[in-house]
């Protein structure tokens, strides 16, 4: 029996986490596993079309409220509604404190961000670091200071994994004369 993996993105708009989100589920056996994602708003991303095709559910939510009570009420429900899964696998850096409550793997993609408020800094990230310490079952992240960032660098070197993005590198190399002569041009 196949089973059930939730993909919390936020929104399969074009950009690296959601890249990397639809990446993993292109190169997972599709015989063991099915796939949902659930992104937050109305408003339709650019990759949601491939996930479709590649067999995906897309749940939407309403946009994260700053209420968390509010928000773990709605993942709740949501899981509630379009669960069981066996796998959460959260992309939404320190939100995925609150998803994994309910849920259980966490994914950082990024290190330390510009111009967030106190709040943030001295309430909230340290209630989602607990959060994320105490819920999670396992923890990876794309680089070691995206890990030690997000989950600590004690737990990170203990429990961590890195998983590098998966990038579709053929997309990106000089295939043919025209390219190579871009390339040229632009580097000179």
């Amino acid at each position: 029996m196949k089973k059930r993996a939730l993909v919390v993105t936020g929104s399969l708009r074009m950009g690296g986490l959601e890249r990397v989100a639809i990446n993993c589920v292109k190169y997972s056996d599709h015989s063991l596993y099915s796939f949902d994602f659930l992104v937050y708003g109305n408003k339709v991303g650019e990759l949601e079309k491939e996930a479709k095709d590649l067999g995906c559910n897309i749940i939407r939510t309403k946009s994260i409220s700053q209420n968390f009570l509010k928000f773990y009420r709605e993942i709740c429900r949501i899981m509630h509604e379009y669960g069981p899964y066996d796998i959460v696998h959260s992309h939404m850096f320190f939100n995925s404190g609150i998803i994994l409550i309910a849920l259980r793997i966490a994914h950082s993609h990024s290190i330390k961000r510009k111009n967030e408020s106190i709040f943030k800094k001295i309430v909230y990230h340290p209630l989602m670091r607990y959060s994320l310490s105490r819920y999670s079952t396992k923890i990876c992240a794309c680089s070691e200071m995206a890990g030690e960032y997000l989950f600590g660098k004690n737990r990170f070197l203990r429990q961590g994994i890195i998983i590098p993005n998966i990038i579709e590198l053929e997309k990106f190399s000089l295939s043919n004369e025209r390219d190579l002569l871009f390339f040229n041009f632009i580097m000179k």
